[in-house]
């Protein structure tokens, strides 16, 4: 086969005899763009690195410079793939000047050309473009690659043409394809900011981090780069370096002032003293008051590879009442426990927790381990260990459905609350929906069966199992940038097991519960949150029978 490349450089003629005749280009085959140059001295000693490749130089001049890009041709399907590594080890990066060393095309027959050549002659090339912007807007992108991959053989060096084609190959996922487009415009427009944002995003889909992040920056440090989107390439740049991160430490600290106008009733704010059971407290009047709770989170995230990570989580809560004194007066109940004597009743939580996370595309499987240590008014009161699985599964980018199964253990400390330690199962399935940009609902439904250890361990008591059903819809609606509206309303429902000493039938409650607040973003961690919330518990005995207000208000950082 005999080899020439004729090019022409500032008045010169080259005849080299290592250059394949384009007339001997095998259109079955594939080619790549190996590297681009500015002087074709150095592009012909390139080729000569390259060799036994078939190689060709393609020159082209733009704005008075010459540009010369070198192909490597004739490469067999498949092959491919061993070719493209081998030649990476034989291009040297300091001759590239464009951002990636290589880039796969297809090369098009002769014929194609040809047939190309003759119908854009013959049709107002306008024309056609807009056939090719039309299926593009109609997101029939194979369609506009066709006509728009036709008219990039004719006019390589059209900037929307290319812009379209790479947009196109983009649309459909063929990243590498995509590049090649950006890049031509890329050697002759080096400052077209908004190509080079979209040369990064295919770059940083091709997992190539390195370059997604250098053209990143360059568009990042350009003055003209609008606001909006300066942030927006931040946040990219932030992704691309957590992907390649290994070690991730996070947490949060927060704190909280809750008005409760019925204290006596149970909260549930955080797991405290079963104290709804305390018939001395039922039976007392209403009574307000103001709890305050601090919170430390504290998490360390260790990312084994793409798929895989492990999550430690440690987490400390303190709550206490203002009131104190004045309720603990009454508490006849907890005198073993000396609790009158304390000066506040606070409750101490401590959790510990371990997980193990497998991703998989749009899946998570989430493997749990925890446990949590509780004390009231500085005494042990109880423990807790549980075991646990967590599945998540993302469809589209609006809807993500999850479900958990628990099992946990309850131990109490105090020798009178031994009847109550229990085994407990909690299942729980959820859907969370992003209706539009800036709106979310939640759908929950919890099962919790609670069955006690050993109910008449203590004379003359019985201490029943329980089952509870509950069913949340959250919505959340974002205002703007810092504010964001919360709602929610759930139903529980509760059914006790036998009849607990002291009581003639089962009990079963039906609570229904409504909430509406806000968080305002008041810096950039810094968040500060309120919200006001009505529980209402319609009981089949009577002195489980509640209503309760509670206003909260609450600031956290985050770091």
């Amino acid at each position: 086969m005999k080899k020439y490349l004729s090019t022409l450089c500032l008045s010169c003629t080259f005849l080299l005899s290592d250059q394949i005749d384009p007339s001997n280009i095998d259109p079955l085959k594939k080619g790549i763009n190996a590297a681009t140059f500015s002087d074709i001295k150095r592009a012909v000693n390139f080729t000569k690195t390259l060799s036994p490749y078939d190689t060709y130089i393609r020159s082209t001049t733009k704005d008075g410079i010459q540009y010369h890009v070198v192909y490597v041709l004739n490469i067999d399907k498949l092959d491919l793939e061993q070719t493209l590594s081998d030649i990476r080890t034989i291009v040297p990066t300091s001759f590239i000047t464009s951002d990636r060393s290589i880039n796969r095309f297809y090369l098009e027959s002769k014929q194609k050309k040809e047939n190309s050549k003759n119908s854009i002659s013959k049709l107002n090339i306008s024309s056609i473009f807009d056939k090719a912007k039309k299926h593009y807007k109609e997101k029939n992108y194979t369609e506009a690659i066709k006509i728009l991959s036709q008219l990039s053989s004719k006019y390589p060096n059209n900037t929307t043409i290319n812009f379209y084609l790479g947009r196109s190959y983009f649309q459909i996922k063929d990243y590498e394809q995509a590049t090649a487009p950006y890049e031509r415009i890329l050697i002759l427009e080096p400052n077209h900011q908004r190509v080079r944002l979209e040369l990064a995003q295919t770059y940083m889909m091709l997992n190539l981090n390195e370059d997604a992040i250098k053209n990143f920056t360059t568009v990042l440090n350009d003055p003209k780069t609008p606001k909006n989107v300066r942030e927006n390439i931040e946040k990219r740049i932030e992704y691309i370096k957590n992907k390649v991160k290994k070690n991730f430490l996070f947490g949060s600290i927060s704190f909280g002032i809750t008005l409760d106008n019925n204290v006596l009733s149970q909260s549930g704010y955080v797991e405290s003293p079963d104290i709804d059971v305390q018939l001395d407290y039922l039976e007392s009047p209403i009574h307000k008051d103001t709890i305050y709770t601090k919170n430390i989170t504290l998490n360390h995230l260790y990312k084994y590879n793409e798929n895989y990570s492990i999550i430690n989580s440690i987490t400390y809560t303190n709550q206490s009442y203002k009131n104190d004194n004045k309720r603990l007066n009454n508490r006849e109940t907890y005198d073993s426990l000396d609790y009158q004597y304390h000066d506040k009743l606070e409750t101490d939580v401590q959790s510990y927790s371990l997980k193990l996370s497998n991703t998989k595309g749009n899946s998570n499987l989430i493997y749990m381990i925890d446990a949590s240590f509780i004390d009231v008014a500085s005494e042990d009161y109880m423990k807790t260990y549980g075991l646990g699985v967590m599945y998540q599964k993302r469809f589209f980018t609006q809807n993500t459905f999850f479900t958990m199964l628990k099992y946990y253990d309850k131990s109490y400390s105090q020798i009178e609350d031994k009847n109550k330690d229990s085994r407990n199962i909690q299942a729980l399935v959820g859907n969370n929906i992003n209706t539009t940009d800036n709106n979310n609902i939640s759908l929950l439904y919890i099962f919790t069966k609670e069955d006690i250890k050993n109910p008449t361990i203590l004379v003359d008591t019985n201490v029943p199992g329980k089952q509870t059903h509950n069913l949340i819809v959250e919505n959340k609606y974002k205002v703007d940038k810092k504010l964001t509206l919360n709602s929610s309303i759930s139903y529980g429902k509760l059914f006790e097991d036998s009849i607990a000493t002291g009581f003639i039938n089962k009990r079963s409650d039906d609570t229904l519960t409504y909430l509406i607040g806000l968080n305002y973003l008041i810096y950039k961690n810094l968040t500060i949150s309120s919200s006001y919330k009505y529980i209402t518990n319609h009981s089949s005995v009577n002195l489980r029978e509640y209503d309760k207000e509670l206003i909260d208000f609450n600031l956290k950082y985050s770091f």
